[in-house]
């Protein structure tokens, strides 16, 4: 049996670095908006409550454009 996976979306995972240097995997699908840093960046993730100023958040060590261009690959 095959399975049909045509127009099926799949999770776009990246792997970055966090601040304590240790490799991690980010859905980027799951992004809400990145907060660019001095040394890196705080990515936000949907389902915290923004309009609260409370969202679930990673810090890693990737500039936003560095994930922008991680995220096109």
């Amino acid at each position: 049996m095959t399975a049909n996976l045509a127009g099926v979306s799949m999770a776009n995972w990246k792997r970055l670095t966090n601040v304590e240097n240790q490799k991690v995997d980010v859905n980027l699908d799951n992004v809400a908006y990145i907060e660019p840093q001095t040394d890196g960046a705080w990515i936000h993730f949907v389902g915290g409550r923004i309009s609260e100023g409370r969202t679930f958040a990673l810090g890693v060590k990737e500039t936003p454009e560095t994930i922008r261009l991680v995220a096109c690959t």
